[in-house]
């Protein structure tokens, strides 16, 4: 019995250093630009255009959560599927696991508000937008 319950024990503990393990690597800022760069590099020129804005623009700071007709960037839905998984690669680096879980869920959540809106509604609601 003793030595199950070592088992156990050093079985957790091999698991628990193992997540540790995973954990490290570069620092976020460094993870970020690897991600950015990567993600750019899949993009032909006209998608470049609509992916990347001057730092100064006063479009960069005008954002919104609320469903637009019109936005700024590179829609998913304009990207291929290696291009989308670079774009939520870079998510990921740049927000916590909470944060990147609860952006993925709000995307999900925009086709059940689709539906529930019905066709009358007011706002676009695409989830790859």
């Amino acid at each position: 019995m003793r030595l199950v319950r070592y088992g156990v024990v050093a079985s957790v503990c091999f698991v628990a250093l193992l997540a540790v393990g995973l954990k490290v690597g570069d620092p976020p800022g460094v993870q970020m630009k690897t991600f950015a760069d990567s993600f750019l590099s899949s993009l032909d020129d006209e998608q470049k255009t609509k992916a990347v804005m001057p730092y100064d623009s006063d479009k960069r700071v005008d954002w919104h959560f609320i469903p637009k007709k019109t936005r700024k960037g590179l829609a998913l839905r304009d990207m291929n599927s290696a291009q989308r998984t670079s774009a939520l690669r870079l998510l990921r680096a740049a927000l916590s696991e909470v944060g990147y879980d609860k952006a993925s869920k709000i995307m999900l959540l925009e086709g059940v508000l689709r539906e529930l809106e019905g066709p009358e509604r007011n706002w676009e609601r695409d989830p790859q937008k």
